[in-house]
């Protein structure tokens, strides 16, 4: 996990499309289908960042429409819009807030 304030710390989006944070935590947004994997991940975050949860990719579009966050961390497969397609949905939007996705898969790829 990352700590405090420093060089490699997420930073908000200033001058973006989308409003700033309104708080003085970063904020994350977890996008997963998974909501038990949805779950932990806010209980281990939640005592130093501010952590919304989204079930899909499509809800976390609508919520992105909405609100900056300072880190996405997002499942990578994921039924209906994968999270490929949610990082170029943003890019297109916002590419500095595209820029501060971390991706995390429990699956494996192949060919």
């Amino acid at each position: 996990m990352f700590g405090g304030a420093s060089a490699s710390s997420p930073q908000p989006s200033h001058g973006a499309t989308l409003n700033a944070p309104n708080t003085s935590r970063p904020r994350i947004l977890v996008v997963d289908d998974d909501p038990m994997m949805g779950t932990t991940l806010r209980l281990a975050l939640e005592d130093d960042y501010d952590v919304s949860v989204s079930g899909s990719a499509d809800i976390a579009m609508t919520v992105l429409e909405k609100e900056a966050f300072d880190l996405v961390l997002c499942d990578l497969m994921m039924p209906k819009t994968s999270g490929i397609d949610l990082h170029r949905w943003l890019s297109e939007r916002d590419p500095k807030a595209a820029s501060r996705m971390l991706f995390m898969t429990g699956g494996a790829y192949t060919d």
